[in-house]
C-alpha cells in the first residue's frame, strides 16, 4: 500500500488544496519543522498508541506531547501505551517518523488534540519521512473526522 498516494488521492477526491514537499528524510517534529521552514507548533504529530488493546492514532501539535494520563481520563481508557516500532510497522507498514495524522487510510481511529485547531495550516509527514503535506487544519479535520479532545501538554513537562 502506497500511503502517500492514498493520501493524495483522498485530498484530491475531496477537492482540498494542499502543498506537497519532498525533502531529506526526517524523524522528529523539530527536524521536520526545520526542513519545511515552518513553525514547530504547525506540525501535526501523529503517534500510534495501543488503547485497551486497540491501535489508535493521537495527533498533537509538534511543539506539544500527548498527556496520556489526561487522555485516559477523558476517553475512559484503562490501558494506554505507545506502540512499539514493530507494532507501528505491523499496523501501518510504516516506520517511525512517517505516520500521517490520517488514521482512516489504515482503518485506525484518530484523536486530534483541540490545540491543532489554533493554526490555520498544519504540516505532516505523509506516509514517508521525506514527503510532507501542508494544508488547512480545518480541511484536515473535516476530511479525517477524528474524535476531538484536549489531551496535550507543552513538551518538556
Amino acid at each position: 500500500m502506497d500511503v502517500v498516494k492514498k493520501i493524495i488521492e483522498e485530498l484530491e477526491r475531496n477537492e482540498i488544496e494542499y502543498e506537497k514537499h519532498k525533502h531529506a528524510p526526517v524523524i522528529t517534529s523539530s527536524e521536520a519543522a526545520k526542513i519545511r521552514k515552518t513553525k514547530l507548533n504547525m506540525g501535526a504529530k501523529a503517534l500510534l498508541f495501543i488503547a485497551d488493546g486497540i491501535p489508535i492514532i493521537l495527533v498533537v501539535p509538534g511543539d506539544r506531547k500527548a498527556d496520556t494520563k489526561k487522555f485516559k481520563e477523558v476517553f475512559s481508557i484503562k490501558d494506554l501505551r505507545m506502540a512499539t516500532g514493530e507494532e507501528l510497522k505491523e499496523c501501518t507498514g510504516l516506520e517511525k517518523g512517517a505516520l500521517p495524522p490520517i488514521g482512516s487510510v489504515f482503518s485506525i481511529q484518530s484523536y486530534f488534540d483541540n490545540e491543532l485547531k489554533k493554526n490555520d495550516k498544519v504540516a505532516f509527514n505523509a506516509g514517508s519521512r521525506s514527503i510532507s503535506i501542508v494544508m488547512s487544519s480545518k480541511d484536515l479535520i473535516e476530511m479525517e473526522k477524528p474524535i476531538l479532545g484536549s489531551f496535550s501538554k507543552p513538551a518538556g513537562t
